[in-house]
């Protein structure tokens, strides 16, 4: 736990030395909590004196042990993390292939959706034609045109009623989310 120590002391002093940092960016704001931070700053280490000799010299075996411990807990923190990290990018590639799949399937819902409007318009267009074609035959009194007219005007009318009734659909399975399935 000693890296927790250190690791406090530096957050210290760059909060002590926060001015003159520059903004801060994700990586550096993003921390790994099963594993000591990164260090930041290397430097030489100079030769030991004489103390620091006799004191490695003298107490090799407490040292080791503690560097065990250490090497272990870290190595256990290593492995929890890089499990983490690859759940994480599994389910980031799923959470994009699911993305792509629901674009896809809403431009090709959009697609049909302006296709069957422009048919209704059409469509819409023919039957106000075909009343003023009817109106202009009544007025005239020829009933035998009258009626292929009257025979045209009904199948366009429903052919209208249809092509409502299935851009009402496409609009209402473009925003179900029962219709789509993605697979994997």
């Amino acid at each position: 736990m000693s890296w927790r120590l250190d690791f406090e002391k530096d957050m210290v002093m760059e909060a002590l030395l926060s001015s003159q940092t520059k903004k801060r960016t994700h990586s550096d704001l993003l921390q790994n909590c099963d594993l000591p931070p990164p260090l930041k700053v290397f430097a030489a280490k100079a030769a030991p004196t004489i103390e620091e000799q006799t004191l490695l010299k003298t107490a090799p075996a407490i040292e080791d042990s503690f560097d065990q411990d250490t090497k272990m807990g870290l190595l256990k923190a290593l492995r929890l993390s890089q499990t983490r990290a690859r759940e994480a990018e599994k389910k980031a590639a799923h959470a994009a292939t699911e993305k792509n799949g629901l674009s896809a399937m809403v431009a090709e819902q959009s697609m049909k959706l302006f296709a069957h409007r422009q048919w209704v318009k059409i469509l819409d267009t023919e039957i106000k034609h075909l009343q003023m074609q009817l109106l202009r035959l009544q007025e005239t009194g020829n009933a035998e045109e009258t009626s292929s007219v009257g025979l045209w005007l009904w199948l366009c009318v429903s052919a209208s009623l249809v092509s409502h009734w299935v851009t009402h659909t496409c609009i209402k399975s473009l925003f179900c989310k029962e219709n789509y399935v993605i697979s994997v």
